[in-house]
């Protein structure tokens, strides 16, 4: 996309599912050489994917926005809320589930348009903090979402487990 190009967001419909699943295939293979395990998809990825995601749609109030560049999609952004354990003040809070703009127009500022775009539509709802997961191995998205203003609060971990896993009674590391 250049950078006179004009980028419209809008509504997604269900004629977007196929365009959406290409996307989200680019995503997942960019991830795939970070952690190959984690980003192995099953033979029915595709159906599950999309049934996930109209369950969202359709039960959680998730939406879906569409980022087009010369009346081809170029990306989305998926937000929903998500909800913290109630003994916490702030227990309601958006998520950003996916962003994903194609490899072809990144760094022109579809990610950033598409982020303001869902976070205005959070704010609109009445949410005061957004929550997004993101590899801490991808550079890329750890410096996007640090000028997005985003800072890291948890550590998500994950462990390959075998059976010689199992420590003794009494192990301590």
């Amino acid at each position: 996309m250049a950078a006179h190009s004009t980028l419209n967001i809008r509504d997604m419909v269900p004629a977007d599912f196929p365009m959406i699943l290409s996307l989200w295939h680019e995503l997942v293979a960019y991830h795939k050489p970070i952690s190959g395990s984690l980003y192995e998809l099953t033979p029915s990825a595709d159906m599950t994917y999309e049934r996930w995601l109209t369950r969202r749609l359709k039960d959680d109030g998730a939406q879906v926005w569409i980022a087009e560049a010369e009346g081809q999609m170029v990306g989305y952004v998926l937000i929903m809320m998500g909800f913290r354990s109630p003994v916490y003040a702030v227990n309601n809070v958006g998520m950003i589930c996916d962003l994903i703009v194609t490899r072809a127009v990144r760094r022109t500022g579809v990610a950033t348009s598409l982020v303001s775009h869902a976070i205005l539509a959070l704010l609109n709802q009445g949410v005061e903090t957004v929550q997004v997961n993101y590899d801490h191995e991808n550079d890329a998205a750890c410096a996007f979402w640090t000028q997005m203003g985003f800072a890291p609060r948890l550590m998500e971990a994950y462990r390959h487990l075998k059976a010689s896993d199992i420590f003794e009674p009494g192990y301590e590391p």
